[in-house]
């Protein structure tokens, strides 16, 4: 989860939590599976959406998506 002020500012918190976290993953020979993750934006407000990548590869965009069998959106 990462917050700002702006959609930018939040998506480049979320890019670099997301570049932390591959880094840990090669360290510990772990693999993300691209294929299989999504982001959502919380906000009251419409924006454009900018991409968000895991080893090169862009996660789409998804207006909803289930967690633990909650349906958030």
């Amino acid at each position: 989860m990462a917050v700002g002020d702006s959609v930018e500012e939040a998506t480049d918190k979320l890019q670099r939590a997301f570049d932390k976290v591959n880094s840990w993953t090669r360290k510990w020979l772990l693999k993300l599976n691209e294929a299989k993750s999504a982001y959502v934006y919380f906000t009251n407000k419409r924006c454009q959406h900018i991409p968000i990548t895991i080893n090169d590869k862009v996660i789409p965009h998804s207006n909803t998506e289930k967690y633990l069998g909650m349906t958030l959106g």
